[in-house]
């Protein structure tokens, strides 16, 4: 009977961890681009910046590609898919 409880346990567990990572998978359209915004985590104190390196909660320093999958967990991360804009190079300076 125990080995029933114990086993039956475990399957809900690994349903979970299951279902929980097929919830993070994110893939960016084709055309857009992936912003990431980080919702918990550690505020440190050099990130003077609006846009965060260190992982602090905040838009994050780093874009998702389209058509490529990304793992990120749903509960620290949001996506936010923009239009993916091509700027020349003449007009940026």
């Amino acid at each position: 009977m125990e080995i029933y409880l114990l086993l039956g346990g475990f399957l809900v567990f690994l349903v979970l961890i299951i279902l929980v990572l097929a919830a993070s998978i994110k893939r960016v359209p084709s055309g857009m681009v992936g912003i990431v915004h980080r919702t918990m985590g550690r505020s440190r104190e050099n990130e003077r910046w609006s846009v965060k390196v260190y992982g602090s909660p905040g838009p994050q320093a780093e874009t998702l590609i389209a058509n490529r999958p990304y793992l990120r967990l749903p509960f620290l991360y949001q996506v936010e898919y923009v239009r993916d804009v091509l700027c020349h190079r003449a007009r940026l300076a």
